[in-house]
């Protein structure tokens, strides 16, 4: 991007990511801190190595600081759950040292992002129900972190699925809303009708095949989820238009953000639009854009037959998510009330369901999406023993504090200078690689 070039990748957009890491290594840059933030910089090849080291090293410290994104919305969710201070931060810990979060920081990918911003979204979604009064800012907010999410990878849509189910597990109250001057002289409405003439023709230029089909469910989870919530909170017939209007108004903001300072690939729009066929092709070498019922068929046979592989593919390599469930569980069993069998039947259904989506493509870094849901049902169930529960999650703590020594060093920078030079690499086609091969691993391994 940093060159001029539009980025793009073959099966999901990863352009939020791209996007906001060129901005830093351009600031880095003009700090004189990295020696070149484009392909354009490059000039004193001598020292191509040295330099190319540091944007690796200073790119991962980015990596860090994203982090943070789903430090501060499960923190966030946690506090607004009244869950005490001692118990969240010992929450907040197990997080921070599992084996989850650490394998997440340790290499560039564009989950821990996707992730971060679509907890974001929910984080503001949980602050508008618990306000006394209708605020409008957080659907704005939400918005635009859930556009942010999708654009940098595209699964954190299963993600959103989940949210009303979330939202059935809070109890029902009354919050206060009245139109504004802009409401009570029906703008928004045209305003909807205008986006939503826009999204469709977004839809009839870059939607293909089977992927229209995701315009009625779209829709039939729109309206399901601002029904939730409006009879759960809000209870007016004109909450719907509010709603998506400022939702709308958010995910506009959002995409202008992405837009504004850098080159846009429109295939990012694509690959939004037609993530069951771009999944589809990358999971099962399919044409993204034919129009075929058994593909949807064939991926969910797929997901039946791998789900019991992920499940224990998980259970073998993060305890720190069996060890979450376990201990929930346990609390469920110990703290039986009706309450707490419904946040349970919740529970139970959006793991599994998010497990099974993932099992299509069972990969461990997608758990940095089903993790933190995990967390966050430790600040909706009633708990009654809070020493037994702040001791087993110490217990947690320290076992994933003395583990992650040996992930850091899994994950410690090595430039594998023999691999990436040796004629094979370089002369081995690569999709992602093949300007990097030609700019700048070549004049390394002079």
């Amino acid at each position: 991007m940093n060159s001029g070039l539009k980025a793009e990748y073959h099966d999901h957009p990863g352009h939020t990511l791209i996007y906001f890491l060129s901005i830093w290594l351009e600031f880095l840059k003009s700090l004189s801190l990295i020696s070149f933030s484009s392909y354009n910089d490059i000039q004193n090849f001598e020292t191509l190595e040295k330099d190319f080291t540091q944007v690796v090293i200073f790119s991962r410290l980015f990596n860090f600081f994203i982090s943070f994104s789903i430090v501060y919305s499960i923190s966030n969710i946690l506090k607004l759950n009244k869950v005490e201070r001692l118990t969240r931060y010992l929450l907040i810990l197990s997080i921070i040292f599992s084996q989850t979060f650490l394998n997440s920081i340790g290499h560039i990918r564009t989950e821990m992002l996707s992730a971060g911003c679509i907890f974001l979204a929910l984080l503001y979604f949980l602050k508008l129900i618990k306000n006394n009064f209708l605020n409008r800012k957080y659907i704005i907010f939400s918005g635009f972190f859930v556009l942010l999410s999708i654009f940098c990878k595209w699964q954190s849509i299963f993600v959103l699925v989940v949210f009303p189910f979330i939202f059935l597990m809070y109890e029902k109250k009354k919050i206060l809303s009245s139109l504004n001057n802009f409401e009570l002289r029906y703008i928004h409405i045209y305003f909807n009708l205008f986006f939503l003439v826009c999204i469709g023709l977004l839809c009839k230029k870059y939607m293909h095949g089977l992927n229209f089909i995701i315009i009625p469910f779209a829709l039939i989870f729109l309206i399901f989820f601002i029904s939730i919530i409006n009879e759960r909170y809000f209870n007016k017939e004109e909450f719907i238009n509010i709603f998506i209007f400022y939702f709308l108004i958010g995910i506009g903001l959002g995409f202008i953000l992405l837009i504004a300072f850098k080159p846009f690939h429109t295939n990012n729009i694509g690959m939004v639009l037609n993530f069951i066929g771009s999944g589809n092709m990358f999971i099962s070498s399919e044409n993204p854009y034919t129009y075929k019922f058994s593909d949807i068929l064939e991926l969910l046979i797929l997901s039946i037959k791998n789900i019991d592989y992920y499940t224990a593919k998980i259970v073998s390599n993060r305890f720190n998510e069996i060890f979450i469930f376990l201990l929930f569980l346990y609390i469920f069993l110990n703290d039986f009330n009706k309450k707490n069998i419904k946040v349970f039947i919740n529970y139970i259904f959006i793991l599994f369901f998010i497990i099974a989506i993932f099992s299509t493509r069972p990969q461990l870094n997608y758990t940095i999406y089903i993790a933190p849901i995990m967390y966050i049902f430790f600040g909706i169930i009633n708990i009654s023993n809070k020493k037994i529960f702040n001791s087993l999650i110490s217990l947690i703590i320290i076992f994933n504090f003395v583990n992650s020594f040996e992930i850091i060093q899994n994950h410690k920078l090595i430039t594998e200078y023999e691999s990436i030079c040796n004629q094979t690499s370089l002369n081995k086609k690569n999709f992602f690689w093949d300007r990097m091969r030609s700019d700048i691993f070549i004049n390394i391994c002079k």
